[in-house]
């Protein structure tokens, strides 16, 4: 594998796989990993710190805030009204190409489901009425339940021009690249 300039003229993929290195994958060969990029993909990490929008700069621990501080966010239409008011440039910004909303969405679930898990463990482990036991059983069922739920968001296929899509994995998507930009 390559790794360094990109050439400009050729197809590239975008891995949106957490455990894997790369972030775009070239036609040639050329590897982009997340230490080639000007900014991480928030897709990759879970950090607090990941960019989910990145027109906007909203991050993991801003949905965290809001959904904490009121119990939502408004960070979803808040940036729907940007779009339509026509300050958005993700086909730039957004390491996919793409609008963010749908991974902005996709984070408020994850988030929200982690903080129900822990707002029901706390609950719980104030209960006087329950055991030991119970209390670990109980912690153990919600930390299982979270994971389940927070795996199921996968990225979204799409076969390169010329391929179909049995031949493509769930978490690699086309896209075009606008290099000045990301690298």
């Amino acid at each position: 594998m390559m790794s360094g300039v990109v050439p400009l003229r050729q197809g590239y993929w975008l891995c949106r796989e957490p455990e894997c290195d790369a972030v775009y994958f070239g036609e040639d060969a050329t590897v982009l990993t997340a230490s080639d990029m000007n900014v991480a993909p928030g897709f990759k990490s879970k950090s607090p710190d990941a960019l989910v929008c990145y027109c906007f700069q909203h991050r993991r621990r801003d949905i965290e805030a809001e959904l904490v501080a009121e119990g939502r966010t408004s960070i979803p239409d808040r940036i729907t009204a940007e779009v339509k008011a026509g300050n958005c440039a993700c086909e730039v910004r957004n390491p996919s190409g793409k609008c963010c909303l749908g991974d902005v969405q996709v984070a408020v679930q994850e988030i929200s489901a982690e903080l129900g898990s822990m707002m029901c463990v706390d609950r719980a482990m104030r209960s006087q009425s329950m055991t030991r036991m119970q209390r670990v059983t109980l912690v153990g069922i919600l930390l299982a339940a979270t994971a389940v739920g927070s795996s199921a968001c996968g990225g979204v296929a799409e076969a390169p021009s010329g391929q179909d899509d049995a031949t493509t994995d769930s978490t690699v998507e086309t896209v075009s690249l606008h290099i000045e930009g990301m690298t």
